[in-house]
């Protein structure tokens, strides 16, 4: 399911977020959202044991993987979990990231 096949409507929004990819910790932006998912732009990420700039984020993530996103607001955080459903770039938000697909339960 690539971004232009989301059937839900998205909402933009800005909050500080972090996907647990395996031992890997990213941290980043959750850019929108919607019923069914959340689109996510890494920006640091806690790798192999060192923290680093993602430079080369896409390189985390592959498709169909199962993934924890925590999304902090107002100081209370949400959890949920997850599944890659596309990597790439945005053109509605010009940036690399990924298109999650959250999973209720």
């Amino acid at each position: 399911m690539g971004q232009e096949q989301r059937k839900a409507t998205r909402r933009r929004t800005r909050r500080l977020a972090t996907v647990k990819v395996g031992n890997d910790l990213l941290y980043g932006t959750v850019l929108d959202v919607s019923g069914e998912g959340a689109f996510f732009r890494p920006e640091w990420g806690m790798v192999n044991g060192a923290l680093e700039p993602m430079t080369r984020p896409l390189e985390s993530f592959h498709a169909e993987e199962q993934v924890e996103l925590n999304v902090v607001e107002a100081n209370k955080e949400e959890q949920a979990r997850a599944v890659v459903r596309w990597v790439g770039c945005s053109n509605e938000h010009w940036s690399h990231g990924v298109g999650l697909e959250l999973r209720r339960g």
